[in-house]
């Protein structure tokens, strides 16, 4: 085969992967990447490369793959996308909690964090956010993990949009680590597949014009689906769509076009070939269960929801969906008639109702649940409807867990580099231990709740911004607030407390795990300080070793900053790998959980 045969079945493999269309620009583009590629792997002509291609492996083709995506990008690139964006994220907030926001070819982040940006002057403190970047190129996606930036990054006013979420470092700009934070990036070729949502709003901006007519249908088509009812998706404003999903409506607002995801119908009628149907007379309660629906993944004819349970009998007429959960809390008059109504349903339907405690309804009703979420308070709905949808313990409600008193006191100290590793953590840490987890990682206002939120989605914990009074209980996770302290009382009830223009750190390590060593949970509390610059923790973790806790420090050789490691290492009974602490917490708690005893 001569060269130019191999270096054509070269290009259209290349082109294959990617999905790109094959026009001349591109090929110019392959023929300057296949150029670099042979100086740096030290090929003496074309034919030594093709060779090496062939020898080589995956690894190499990757590398030419990763090589010819086109990654020019900049802050908040077209800034009327997201100045139309920031006028719509507070309507989206308003119906969805937490706002995901997709950035798909998202190059070195710089989109991704313009999202955030926006998204935290939008959202402030009122609603918690999580931002997801995608891109076939690992090396740009290092870069954009780092998150130092050029000029070249920020043209026209983009560095006065920035400037608050950066911090000078030479004669370049580093994203903040709380920004960093809110903003996870993953390898994906958007031709093979679509990160996993809900998704409130999308980017995929300047790469479709790249694909083939067949590659765009597919990823718009993809990307649809993953996008809720109201969601919005931005293309780039020189791209257009030859054909989009029917639920997908262009629309003109806030001087600028993008496309609309319309909502299905909600009323009895409808086709129900979804699995389950809700049922609340409460439009709180309805919200509620959308939001949480959205949050377990479910696709909106799933899960249909109805304000009155008397249509009931029209639905199942038009088919009968696996589960019926009917919220029969107003009142006992309200049981009692749901009860009666949910008695004529066929048996094959699963049927639940969730009620108050004093609001049982009378007589024997086979085959129907009668859940009591704790309080029937909408966090405590929350709770049990998470549980339920999501499957973490199957579809069996077990209001009562999340009301069992903490038997034990899990402790995390963090600062810079902290978020990603508690992340980690908490996502190998398993439910059921009898086990409460505080985490203080120094963060100001407005990243807490959405840092928290963010923890609530990967683990078995309830994760929550801790508030005033909050109780700590069994399976149960709170991060401490920005701008507050938060202490441990001495009757397992949290405390938040303002601070004092002398304090360094804020929130503070040492006033919680201090407050813990002073309170009757200390020989049940097992504390951890991990990354972070400065010396917070250490002179709590002292504290806490002396009065009888179990205490660890994260291996400083993996910290990314290791002073508050090294500050606390002399109280440390373990120095811990980030992969080992779960196990090493599980097995404390199962050992304490034999010997028996609460807190």
């Amino acid at each position: 085969m001569t060269v130019e045969h191999r270096l054509e079945e070269l290009a259209n493999r290349v082109f294959r992967e990617l999905g790109f269309a094959p026009t001349d620009l591109l090929r110019q583009r392959l023929g300057r990447v296949i150029r670099h590629r042979m100086k740096l792997v030290g090929a003496a002509d074309l034919d030594a490369y093709l060779d090496y291609l062939e020898t080589g492996g995956r690894a190499e083709l990757t590398r030419l793959v990763q090589a010819l995506t086109i990654n020019e990008t900049y802050f908040f690139r077209e800034p009327k996308h997201f100045t139309a964006l920031e006028k719509l994220l507070p309507e989206l907030a308003a119906r969805y909690r937490p706002v995901r926001l997709l950035s798909a070819g998202c190059a070195t982040g710089e989109e991704a964090y313009s999202l955030a940006i926006t998204a935290c002057r939008a959202l402030g403190q009122a609603d918690g956010f999580e931002v997801v970047g995608v891109d076939v190129d690992e090396s740009a996606l290092s870069r954009a993990r780092d998150g130092r930036y050029g000029a070249w990054s920020f043209r026209e006013d983009a560095l006065s949009w920035a400037k608050p979420f950066l911090r000078a470092d030479g004669d370049r700009w580093q994203v903040t680590p709380e920004l960093r934070s809110l903003v996870r990036f993953d390898r994906m070729n958007l031709v093979e597949s679509a990160p996993s949502g809900p998704f409130h709003v999308i980017f995929c901006r300047n790469m479709l014009m790249y694909l083939t007519p067949e590659n765009r249908r597919t990823v718009i088509e993809r990307l649809a689906r993953e996008l809720v009812s109201y969601g919005v998706l931005f293309t780039g404003s020189a791209e257009t769509l030859e054909w989009a999903p029917p639920d997908l409506k262009r629309v003109r607002a806030h001087g600028t076009f993008f496309y609309k995801k319309q909502a299905g119908p909600e009323r009895p009628g409808q086709e129900t070939a979804g699995r389950m149907v809700l049922v609340s007379q409460s439009p709180l309660v309805r919200m509620l269960w959308r939001q949480t629906a959205d949050r377990a993944g479910r696709a909106p004819a799933d899960v249909v929801i109805l304000n009155d349970w008397r249509h009931l009998p029209r639905l199942i007429g038009e088919g009968l969906p696996e589960i019926v959960v009917v919220d029969a809390s107003a009142s006992p008059e309200a049981a009692a008639a749901v009860a009666a109504a949910l008695d004529q349903l066929p048996t094959r339907c699963r049927r639940l109702m969730l009620t108050r405690p004093g609001h049982m309804p009378n007589g024997r009703h086979p085959g129907l649940e009668v859940v009591v979420p704790g309080s029937g308070s909408p966090a405590d709905l929350r709770v049990w409807l998470e549980t339920f949808l999501t499957g973490r313990t199957g579809l069996t409600p077990s209001p009562a867990s999340g009301h069992r008193p903490a038997e034990r006191l899990l402790l995390l100290g963090c600062s810079t580099g902290g978020p990603p590793v508690v992340v980690d953590i908490m996502r190998s840490l398993p439910a059921d231990l009898g086990l409460a987890v505080v985490i203080v990682q120094h963060m100001p206002a407005g990243f807490t709740r959405s840092f928290a939120d963010r923890l609530d989605r990967v683990s078995a914990y309830r994760v929550q911004e801790a508030a005033e009074g909050a109780e700590l209980r069994a399976d149960s996770a709170f991060v401490a607030p920005g701008q507050r302290h938060l202490l441990i009382g001495r009757n397992g009830l949290l405390k938040v407390a303002l601070p004092e223009p002398a304090d360094l750190y804020v929130p503070s390590i040492d006033r919680t795990f201090l407050s813990a060593a002073e309170s009757p949970l200390a020989r049940r509390t097992f504390a951890v300080v991990l990354t972070g610059m400065g010396s917070d923790g250490a002179a709590g973790l002292r504290a806490l070793a002396s009065a009888g806790a179990e205490t660890a420090v994260q291996d400083p050789a993996e910290a990314l900053i290791p002073a508050m490691v090294n500050a606390a290492l002399g109280s440390a009974k373990h120095v811990l790998k980030v992969a080992d602490i779960a196990q090493v917490v599980t097995a404390w708690a199962q050992t304490k959980s034999r010997r028996g005893g609460n807190l």
